[in-house]
């Protein structure tokens, strides 16, 4: 909820549609996290989209069979470029591919 509002995206998401890792077995790298809230949501992994600030974050997002987006602020393009996320530096460079 803090990083949600910290960057303006709280209004995007309800309540129910934010998770965890506390409600999974195992955290990243590994996919669970990202495998639970789609499976909560009713969606394929393949119809569901990522942001992620780190590449182990990107790693299980990818290893979930997800379309991953890299907030390069600190970490750099090409880190996540190696393991197939697609860098961003700004939000609104994803905005348009997040809303098809």
């Amino acid at each position: 909820a803090l990083t949600l509002s910290l960057t303006g995206l709280n209004a995007l998401f309800d309540d129910d549609a934010v998770f965890t890792s506390y409600g999974v077995p195992r955290g990243k790298p590994f996919p669970d996290l990202y495998l639970h809230a789609a499976e909560q949501r009713g969606k394929a992994p393949a119809n569901c989209a990522v942001v992620e600030d780190t590449a182990l974050g990107a790693q299980a997002g990818i290893a979930a069979g997800m379309t991953v987006f890299g907030y390069a602020a600190e970490t750099p393009d090409e880190e996540f470029q190696a393991i197939g996320a697609a860098p961003f530096h700004e939000f609104n460079q994803i905005v348009d591919q997040l809303i098809r």
